[in-house]
This record gives structure tokens, C-alpha cells and sequence, in this order.
């Protein structure tokens, strides 16, 4: 066997994908995807959608197997690969491809596979509650890309910046803090719209510290020496042309109205629920809708407070009392259906779900709720259409691992089949 014989690369003779730098179209419907000598959950969550199937290399049904780099020879494949499938790549059984293409191809074709994710999905992801990003929301320290009946969805760029503002919380600046030094930046650089993932941003005490050329800006807009990094030749005289100074000076008070009135009351609600005074928060919400009058979101944030200190029944009224203020609130819809689930009225919860996806078919969390209560009412038939559509719109967020292993627990089932 000569040496052309002895490579795979991305496009031999009997595979039908492109070049590097083409874009590869094939059908990966119905087809079986191995990754060799790599592991990319984010590709393989994309591939599931397509309708391809993920296995392991060595799998005898192997279709297609995606190699990590262009170029890569039978030699290394025959490391990794039992001698039958070396023996189906080289009759043209198997075709091969480059991670690099198939990212080419999905990034092309597949765009609206990427998840979006939810305000439940990102504080799952950061470990807060949910409140707490509402809150961060609410201040516009985090923006949604799309909004579909009320419901907030944040792309993969604003999970990053949420993950920036819980590190700053972690080092004790509190989110109003934040809010007040964004807005200065986003006055100063207007060109930036995810400041917190476009700037070097350190923390000293509570001060915010912006990382600009070879040196700190302070929040008084004095300049501050950053020996750690600077280097020990370069002179300070020199950075008077690194760039304009942000001065980080307090604002000047509001005038008071309605909407500033109001908004002092979520914030001094939102401070008692960061200091875990969830009680306390109660009421001032309680104060807020006296004064003001009912809310559907006021109601919707303390049925989760009551929900999170165990009153699940005044949590479910209060749910109850956010859909008759506005039918249309979907996360209302969906926090009922989670506290009926876990006071046992799984008939009452399993309605209130579905009474959601009538307002928004695609809300996953709502499926995964539902796919979680059908599979414990042994309705397995439906419990698997509810966790595919889960897999299907949020192919890279949180819970999709357990989703797809639920998935593939259920098709084992031969109840599953029977239901």
C-alpha cells in the first residue's frame, strides 16, 4: 500500500465533502457520528437535532466518523479504531470528516440549532436563584436576545456576562454598583455593547478597576500604577496616549416619580433576598402591590420567595393570582406547574404546563417539566416526545445531558414501546 493509500484526509476520493474553505453539504439525517480521539458535547448536541445519531468510534454501524485535524493518517486512526472499521474506511464505507467542516457546516446551515437559554436554564448554570437574574436583568446589567410571551431568552454572549457579574458579586460589589459603573462605560465607550466581556475588568475592595494599555483606572478616574503587569522599563510618562480616563464619579440623584418609587421598593426587596431575609423581601413586595396596586410579576417574584421558603400553597396562589392579572405569563403558567408537582397534584400540574406551551410550543422548560411528570405518571410515549422537543430546542443547555439519558433509558423500555 503506497503512501496515498496509507492517509484519510477531509476529502478522499470516496467521501462527498468540501475542501477546506468550501462549505460541506451532506445529509446527516438517519446517519451514525463518531468523534476519534476528541470530545465535543457542544458538536455532538448539535448533530442530534440534525437528525444524526452520537455513538462511540468503535460501533459497527459507524457512518461517519469526524477526525480533529485536517491531514490525519490511517497510521493514527489504526491506534484508535478496531481493525473492522479500518477495514470499512478504507473500502469507502465510512466517510471522514474535519471538526473544522462540520462546525463550518452547522454555522452555515443549522444556525438556529445554537440554544438560547431561559432565566431558569441561566441561574442553573451559575448556581443562583432565579430572582437573581431577573434582577440582574431588570437593572440591564444582562439584555435578552428575544422575548416570546413575556419570557426573556439570553444568547450564549449574555450567560458569559452573567457569569462575570456573579464573579464580581462573589469579590462583594453589589449589582446596583455594577449598574452605576456600566452605565459610565457605555457613556464613555458607546461602541461596546457586552462591556463585560469586552474589557479587562479587576476588582479592588469595592472599587471596579478598568485595565486600560499598561495601567488601572480607579473609579475617581486617577490612574493607578499596576506593577504586577507593567514592565519594569516602561515608563509612566508614556501613557498619556493610552486612552481617555473613565471617570467612575456618583451619579446625580433621579427625580422621584411613580416608576422611581416603585423601583426603590424591588430594590430594597432584591438587597433583604441577597442578604437571605427571603421573609423580609416578602413583605416589602407585599408593601410595594398595597401601594401601588397588584402586579403580575410582583406576584410571580413572591410566589417564588414563598415557594423557596417552603410555603407552597400561599406560593401557589400567588401563582394562581399572576395568570388572572396576566394570562399570558408563561413563567407564571410554568412555576405553577412546579409547585402543583411538589405538593402532589400532578393531574392539576401537568395541566398548568400544557396550559403554557399553548402560549409558547417551544418553551423548554416546560417540556423538560412535563417530560419529568409523564415519565413518572408511566406515560412513557409521551414523556419521550416531550424530551426530544426538550433535546431539540435546547441542544447545548444544562439539563440536556439528562434529558438525552432519560431518552435513551425510556427507547430501552419495552413498556416504553407498548404505551
Amino acid at each position: 500500500m503506497d503512501d496515498q493509500d496509507n492517509r484519510v484526509t477531509d476529502s478522499p476520493p470516496t467521501v462527498p465533502f468540501h475542501r477546506p474553505g468550501d462549505t460541506p453539504t451532506f445529509e446527516l439525517q438517519g446517519r451514525v457520528v463518531a468523534c476519534v480521539g476528541f470530545r465535543d458535547p457542544e458538536l455532538e448536541a448539535l448533530l442530534l437535532p440534525a437528525g444524526a445519531t452520537v455513538c462511540l468510534p468503535h460501533e459497527p454501524n459507524v457512518d461517519i466518523l469526524v477526525v480533529d485535524s485536517v491531514g490525519t493518517d490511517a497510521d493514527s486512526l489504526r491506534e484508535q479504531l478496531p481493525g473492522p472499521i479500518i477495514e470499512r474506511l478504507q473500502t469507502g464505507a465510512i466517510q471522514v470528516v474535519g471538526k473544522s467542516q462540520l462546525e463550518m457546516f452547522f454555522d452555515d446551515h443549522h444556525e438556529g440549532v445554537r440554544s438560547l437559554y431561559s432565566r431558569s436554564m441561566v441561574a442553573d448554570l451559575l448556581g443562583v436563584p432565579v430572582s437573581t437574574i431577573r434582577s440582574w436583568q431588570r437593572r440591564g446589567l444582562i439584555q435578552p436576545v428575544n422575548n416570546v410571551s413575556k419570557l426573556p431568552y439570553f444568547d450564549f454572549e449574555e450567560v458569559l456576562a452573567a457569569k462575570q457579574i456573579a464573579t464580581l458579586v462573589e469579590l462583594g460589589l453589589d449589582p446596583k454598583t455594577i449598574e452605576s459603573n456600566l452605565r459610565r462605560l457605555a457613556a464613555w465607550l458607546p461602541e461596546l455593547n457586552r462591556p463585560l466581556n469586552q474589557l479587562s475588568i479587576l476588582v479592588d475592595g469595592k472599587d471596579i478597576l478598568l485595565r486600560q494599555g499598561g495601567g488601572l483606572v480607579e473609579p475617581g478616574g486617577q490612574r493607578r500604577i499596576d506593577f504586577e503587569h507593567r514592565e519594569t522599563n516602561e515608563d509612566p510618562a508614556n501613557w498619556e496616549n493610552e486612552g481617555d480616563i473613565l471617570p467612575f464619579a456618583a451619579s446625580q440623584p433621579a427625580e422621584l416619580t411613580m416608576h422611581s418609587r416603585i423601583d426603590e421598593y424591588i430594590d430594597l426587596a432584591e438587597q433583604l433576598e441577597g442578604a437571605g431575609e427571603l421573609s423580609e423581601a416578602i413583605e416589602v413586595y407585599r408593601s410595594l402591590q398595597l401601594a401601588f396596586g397588584p402586579e403580575a410579576d410582583i406576584c410571580l417574584r413572591v410566589g417564588e420567595l414563598l415557594f423557596r421558603i417552603g410555603d407552597c400553597e400561599a406560593a401557589r396562589e400567588r401563582f394562581y393570582m399572576a395568570i388572572e392579572l396576566d394570562e399570558t405569563m408563561v413563567e407564571a403558567r410554568a412555576a405553577l406547574g412546579c409547585v402543583l408537582a411538589e405538593i402532589g397534584q400532578y393531574e392539576h400540574a401537568i395541566s398548568a404546563l400544557q396550559g403554557a406551551l399553548e402560549y409558547h410550543t417551544d418553551y423548554a422548560d416546560v417540556h423538560f417539566q412535563l417530560a419529568r411528570l409523564q415519565q413518572s405518571a408511566s406515560n412513557y410515549q409521551q414523556a419521550i416526545r416531550h424530551w426530544e422537543r426538550f433535546v431539540t430546542l435546547s441542544p447545548t443547555g444544562p439539563w440536556a445531558d439528562e434529558a438525552r439519558s432519560q431518552l435513551q433509558f425510556l427507547k430501552t423500555m419495552p413498556e416504553s414501546l407498548d404505551n
